[in-house]
C-alpha cells in the first residue's frame, strides 16, 4: 500500500468515526428532550423484600466441616 492510500484511508475512517460519534451524541440528546415515556408508572414491590436465608449446621453434618 502506497503512503498516499494509506493517508487517504486514515482520513475516511477518522471522518466516518466523526459522523458516527455526531449522530450518536444528536440521538442521545434527542431521547433526553422527551423525558420518560410512562411518567406516571407505578413499580411494583420488591418479592423479596423483608425476608431472610437461614442456613443451619450441626457439627456432624458435612456442611459444618467443609473446607474452604
Amino acid at each position: 500500500m502506497s503512503l498516499a492510500s494509506r493517508t487517504r484511508l486514515a482520513a475516511l475512517l477518522a471522518a466516518v468515526s466523526v459522523g458516527v460519534a455526531g449522530v450518536t451524541t444528536w440521538a442521545y440528546g434527542r431521547e433526553s428532550e422527551r423525558g420518560p415515556a410512562i411518567a406516571g408508572a407505578i413499580v411494583q414491590p420488591s418479592v423479596t423484600e423483608g425476608s431472610a436465608l437461614q442456613v443451619v449446621a450441626h457439627p456432624d453434618d458435612d456442611l459444618f466441616f467443609m473446607n474452604p
